[in-house]
């Protein structure tokens, strides 16, 4: 599982994901909530070498991390019924699910480091900010 990872933090709209080299059935469970099938078998050629050719090995869910509330969360996988995986995480929202008629766009200055700037933007789809631009 390569996100989310242990001990990260998530918000807004997101992407369980990560690979498997061969399974019937990729499945999560978030806290004590049903367990969800999950997308499996998309090309991910950097597995190639550790699956021993196989590259039909990538899995993906696509989240909306706010609906889960703000606090700490745990993601268990599963494949062919067996647990493989677990990471606990922390979700920040801003209050709801899905915020609406929010923008702004807004400069980081010295962010990723002394002297750069990111300039970002809130979008809606996303739920988070985006990077406009970095200099």
């Amino acid at each position: 599982m390569e996100s989310p990872q242990q001990g990260s933090f998530e918000s807004g709209v997101g992407l369980i994901r990560g690979w498997i080299c061969a399974a019937r059935t990729v499945e999560i469970q978030i806290d004590n909530e049903s367990r969800r099938q999950v997308a499996y078998g998309t090309e991910r050629d950097d597995t190639r070498e550790a699956c021993g050719g196989n590259v039909n090995t990538g899995f993906g869910y696509t989240v909306n991390w706010n609906s889960f509330g703000d606090g700490a969360h745990i993601l268990r996988l599963f494949v062919d019924g067996e647990e493989l995986s677990q990471a606990t995480f922390t979700v920040t929202t801003l209050g709801v699910d899905f915020l609406r008629g929010a923008s702004g766009e807004y400069s980081l200055q010295n962010f990723p480091q002394t002297g750069r700037e990111v300039r970002v933007r809130w979008s809606e789809p996303h739920q988070n900010f985006v990077i406009v631009e970095a200099r």
